[in-house]
């Protein structure tokens, strides 16, 4: 009842309970043998500022029954953020089983898939002369040989079953097979060019090709391996043989040139060092003297400079003026002033007597109680508000003459009073001012 001549009948706490904006109020009292403690829990549906508006209000309750009594606010809760707090510690209980769950189980599936692969490598050749293969080497008419075991398996892995891997390369008769039945790609990592010479020496191979990434082939992700196949290159860039230059002997009697050929894989022999015609050299004469023209230098113009003395010229230093023997220039600017709030005197001479007296008597009851009192347009307290709540509270509130705050006026309390229309922000200090809102401080 305390509560309803304050905020009006849009904010009365049985209205609002009736509009289903106010649930069930809950109270748990305490008696400790001379003063009864009590804890009031009141759920709110309206937006942060109203329900801090309500909170404050309760705060202006003076007597319960016949008893006094003094409340205060003590938290203020959002019960969405409670449940989604809720909701995620459930959910990370959850996702701790699930990723238990996930881990034993990729664990099988790796398992099953490496058996798998196991399975599908197969052999192929004579005993002694066999390799490991894929199981569509026989039908397939294109085959890709790679290295070793590990990169037969990911191929499989990536569904190219026609894969054999020549290993060291001892195997050449199965090799040279399979090269003659197939066209044949020849899949290198990178740095291992020798191997495409080496298997080209005894099997036909096509082509070859190299990872575009710097990853082995057993690393390789499916896109990678396919595009590294479909981007093959002849085997005949490597294993091209160079042109043979014919050496030439040239005879000392004759000027007929022999060319000797050079079979393919031998050395070139050594050249025939023959003896070469003599040239006779001309007779070197004498060389002609430079003649210079007889000039000499003391013939040109000679301009001698003159010098003066040091005592001729004029001391231009001693002739200016001394600035600071001349008395005119004795007096010093003066340094700017720095900013100085508005004294005490100042901001009480906007005040009435009635004014005044109303914001010292409401200045002191919140002091050290970090709370505010919103006093309307009639000059009758609406509620009194935390500190941490004033700003927002302002914003949604109209109708205001006056906030007195205990403490120092925030630069944002003063912007949400100029939007609020506030005529009047009183406190102990502030470092800011405004053209809208009369800011007063210093009373005593």
């Amino acid at each position: 009842g305390q509560t309803e001549d304050v905020l009006g009948k849009e904010l009365e706490l049985r209205n609002l309970q009736k509009t289903n904006q106010i649930g069930r109020i809950e109270v748990k009292t305490e008696f400790d043998g001379t003063n009864t403690v009590g804890l009031v829990t009141i759920p709110s549906y309206m937006d942060r500022t109203m329900t801090v508006v309500i909170a404050a209000s309760l705060e202006t309750i003076n007597k319960i029954g016949p008893c006094r009594a003094e409340a205060r606010v003590k938290d203020i809760e959002n019960i969405k953020s409670i449940k989604i707090r809720q909701i995620i510690d459930h959910a990370k209980k959850v996702l701790e089983k699930f990723m238990s769950i996930s881990v034993a189980s990729q664990e099988l599936i790796d398992e099953v898939v490496n058996d798998v692969r196991m399975s599908r490598v197969e052999k192929y050749g004579k005993e002694g002369q066999e390799v490991l293969c894929g199981p569509d080497v026989v039908e397939s008419d294109q085959l890709i040989f790679v290295e070793s075991l590990d990169d037969v398996r990911n191929l499989l892995k990536a569904g190219i079953n026609n894969v054999v891997a020549f290993e060291d390369c001892s195997k050449t008769e199965t090799l040279r097979e399979l090269a003659e039945k197939h066209e044949v790609i020849i899949f290198i990592n990178k740095g291992k060019d020798f191997l495409v010479k080496k298997i080209c020496e005894f099997a036909d191979a096509d082509s070859f090709t190299r990872p575009d990434v710097d990853k082995r082939i057993s690393e390789l992700e499916s896109k990678e391996l396919f595009k590294a196949i479909r981007n093959t290159v002849s085997c005949n860039q490597i294993t091209i043989k160079r042109p043979v230059i014919p050496e030439q002997n040239y005879s000392s009697n004759s000027s007929s040139v022999v060319s000797s050929t050079v079979n393919s894989g031998q050395a070139f022999p050594k050249p025939v060092q023959t003896e070469r015609p003599a040239f006779p050299r001309p007779i070197q004469t004498e060389r002609p003297q430079f003649q210079r023209p007889e000039q000499r230098l003391d013939s040109r113009p000679t301009f001698q400079r003159q010098e003066q003395r040091p005592e001729s010229r004029p001391n231009t230093f001693q002739q200016r003026p001394d600035f600071r023997q001349d008395p005119r220039n004795d007096s010093r600017r003066e340094s700017p002033q720095p900013y100085r709030p508005l004294q005490q005197t100042q901001q009480i001479s906007i005040l009435n007597s009635s004014d005044e007296t109303l914001f010292k008597s409401k200045l002191s009851e919140v002091s050290g109680k970090n709370m505010a009192i919103v006093i309307d347009k009639e000059k009758n307290v609406l509620g009194q508000i935390p500190m941490d709540a004033i700003v927002d509270t302002v914003k949604g509130l109209s109708n205001v003459y006056s906030i007195v705050v205990d403490g120092k006026i925030s630069k944002e309390l003063i912007f949400a009073s100029e939007k609020a229309n506030v005529k009047f922000l009183v406190g102990t200090s502030s470092d800011d001012r405004s053209n809208r809102v009369r800011i007063v401080t210093n009373l005593k």
